[in-house]
């Protein structure tokens, strides 16, 4: 297999990183401006044997639950691209989840329509990549890798919140029996550990209050809101967050998690990019964004490999 990298995209920036090793190591980054698009072209240029997984943390995107009937193969790959387009009526990256079938003798099943509604952010990075011809593997975004990071912990509730802190910004993840049913993004107004840890309390109120009232958790309903978070920043969370008869917080310690998740290299604060790259490295999800088009050159890439291997064996034979 060819050099394998992974590009973390921000509203602000996008971080090249190389994987090798189960090591992840950062190389450079690219400012969203002529001069960065330019010095990324080139960066592209210099690695053509490369790899590419493209990871987005960024807060315009849409989530949207639907129930359809049973069905497999083309029939259910039309249904799902129709609602798609019915419910992300202009947007290119969207990806479909599968929530399970309901136990009805009907069988529907239920889904998680997702998009990145912001295509003016992704596209001067995915016409570099075309243009450079580049193996693009897929289009991921961070909630995609919740559920993993769930199974990786052990942690098994029917209902629960999953809050992280990264790029400035504050993820919270609804999830059911696993699966994602939700999820967005905030700014962290203040990088402290006070302002982390009043930014935990506040978002996980405001994230259950909104389930409540979209009805996707009963008013009365108890849920576990966790918090990924540093040693150093417990103290001040557990002040700050004050269980209540329907939310109660759980603080997880970051450098536990990284050792789950199998990072070699642990986080010194509360930020978890590292933690997510990881996961999507070792483990990436099903469930992307990209276009069979913006994958073609990974598709090459897969029919070479697989032409090598056959020529080895031959060679071997």
């Amino acid at each position: 297999m060819g050099p394998r990298r992974l590009l973390y995209l921000t509203a602000h920036q996008l971080t090249a990183c190389r994987w090798q090793a189960g090591a992840l190591t950062e190389e450079e980054s690219f400012d969203d401006s002529p001069g960065g698009l330019a010095s990324f072209a080139e960066y592209l240029a210099q690695n053509p044997k490369s790899v590419f997984w493209l990871l987005a943390n960024v807060s315009e995107e849409g989530f949207h639950l639907e129930t359809i009937p049973f069905l497999r193969g083309a029939d259910r790959a039309a249904i799902i691209a129709r609602k798609l387009g019915q419910a992300f009526f202009s947007a290119t990256l969207t990806t479909a989840i599968s929530l399970g079938h309901e136990k009805s003798r009907r069988k529907d099943e239920r889904i998680m329509l997702a998009a990145l509604t912001n295509q003016e952010l992704f596209a001067p990075w995915l016409s570099a990549l075309a243009s450079a011809e580049a193996a693009l593997a897929g289009i991921y975004s961070l909630p995609l890798l919740a559920p993993l990071l769930l199974r990786k912990l052990g942690i098994a509730d029917e209902r629960c919140l999953l809050l992280t802190i990264q790029d400035q910004s504050v993820r919270q993840n609804y999830l059911e029996k696993g699966k994602l049913h939700f999820s967005r993004l905030t700014p962290l107004n203040q990088s402290s550990i006070a302002g982390m840890a009043q930014a935990f309390s506040s978002e996980a109120q405001k994230m259950h209050q909104y389930l409540v009232s979209q009805r996707l958790v009963a008013r009365k309903q108890p849920i576990t809101a966790y918090l990924v978070a540093h040693a150093n920043a417990r103290a001040a969370i557990e002040s700050s967050c004050a269980d209540s008869e329907t939310l109660s917080f759980a603080v997880l310690d970051i450098e536990t998690c990284a050792r789950k998740c199998g990072v070699r290299t642990l986080p010194a604060d509360t930020r978890c990019e590292s933690v997510f790259l990881d996961l999507l490295m070792a483990n990436p999800p099903r469930a992307q964004f990209a276009s069979d088009q913006q994958r073609h050159g990974y598709h090459l890439w897969l029919v070479r490999s697989a032409l090598q291997g056959v020529g080895v064996v031959a060679l071997l034979g």
